[in-house]
């Protein structure tokens, strides 16, 4: 039974987080500064971010991830033995995908840094979305279970400021690369 609630908690979550993150794309993408003659302007959309922006972006990214990084490698549910086999499995998978996410945000933060493309972009955004959502259902099933693993919670506002940050800059992209204005 109480599998079943950590499960139906977990989906009910990642619709959650999708739902939100459709509700954000589709406002952003909505909001782009205007031109002149009522165009869209590559150089006045806010929401991009200049070369320099970025690399600042970039290096704020990989400066958190041994933070984050530590903070999923310090998960270890065998060392508890309240915990059931069912849960711990679950627990050790969410901190396995946090940590293949971390390893995939890496490579793509050091792919950046050398060429600027969008598909890069993308996927560093999706990335970055993967591991909110790893660390959201960790912190979801330990508030379930009624217990401390970690101190995850403590990172989701950085990194969904990050995450934000990146998408914004996206979306704009996309959009620009849609008209072919894109830089």
């Amino acid at each position: 039974m109480q599998l079943h609630l950590i499960l139906r908690a977990r989906s009910l979550t990642m619709c959650a987080a999708l739902g939100f993150l459709l509700c954000v794309v589709g406002a952003l993408a909505q909001s782009t500064t205007q031109g002149p003659a009522g165009k869209d302007s590559p150089l006045t959309d806010k929401r991009l971010m200049s070369d320099a922006d970025f690399m600042t972006f970039l290096l704020q990214v990989d400066s958190a991830l041994p933070k984050w990084e530590t903070a999923l490698k310090s998960i270890e549910p065998e060392k508890d033995s309240q915990i059931s086999y069912a849960l711990g499995k679950m627990i050790v998978e969410n901190r396995d995908i946090g940590l293949m996410d971390i390893g995939n945000i890496h490579t793509r933060v050091a792919k950046l840094r050398v060429k600027r493309t969008v598909s890069d972009e993308l996927v560093l955004s999706l990335s970055l979305q993967t591991l909110s959502d790893s660390i959201e259902e960790e912190v979801g099933v330990e508030a379930i279970a009624n217990m401390t693993l970690s101190d995850l919670e403590k990172l989701a506002p950085e990194l969904t400021t990050l995450r934000l940050h990146i998408v914004n800059d996206v979306i704009a992209r996309v959009a620009l690369l849609e008209k072919g204005t894109c830089p």
